[in-house]
């Protein structure tokens, strides 16, 4: 199933996203912060790093069964629902994750300028708010039944502004 290919390659590409990030908000040691926000910091970014690993590990796993075993079972495809699941569930607290260790990787980097800091986590959050704005819209517009489906936690963390 190329869903698994795609899972597979982007949360190796993610992984990279992830470890800047970690490392961007960790480039001033912890001077001048406060332990709880550096504490903070590397739980959300810890689990966004298990999150990516799990999910590029899985799709990778299920992307050599589908090529091994695809032809054998007619079935296949439908049998592999449940992980896709699984590994959209995992896409998605990466991606809300590393979002949200963004922002603190921004105000621990930058502290203590507070215009650079401000300036920086304004655009951050507007580029967020219109991403998730538009993606949001994207997604009710293409697959609107679907989409009203999902469980209210999947349609809150694909598109929380829709």
């Amino acid at each position: 199933i190329m869903l698994f290919e795609g899972y597979a390659i982007f949360g190796a590409l993610f992984m990279n996203a992830v470890w800047i990030i970690y490392e961007y908000g960790n480039a001033n040691g912890d001077d001048g912060n406060d332990a709880a926000l550096n504490r903070a910091f590397e739980c959300i970014m810890g689990i966004a790093l298990c999150c990516n690993i799990f999910l590029s590990i899985y799709a990778a796993g299920c992307w050599m069964i589908s090529i091994a075993m695809d032809s054998l079972n007619e079935e296949f495809v439908f049998e592999c629902r449940t992980m896709l699941t699984g590994l959209q569930n995992l896409l998605m607290f990466t991606s809300q994750f590393t979002q949200f260790g963004l922002f603190l990787a921004v105000y621990k980097n930058l502290y203590p300028n507070l215009p650079e800091i401000i300036v920086t986590l304004s655009f951050a959050i507007i580029m967020y708010v219109l991403g998730t704005k538009y993606f949001g819209r994207h997604m009710a517009t293409c697959m609107s039944l679907e989409f009203w489906h999902f469980p209210l936690f999947v349609q809150f963390m694909s598109a929380p502004s829709s």
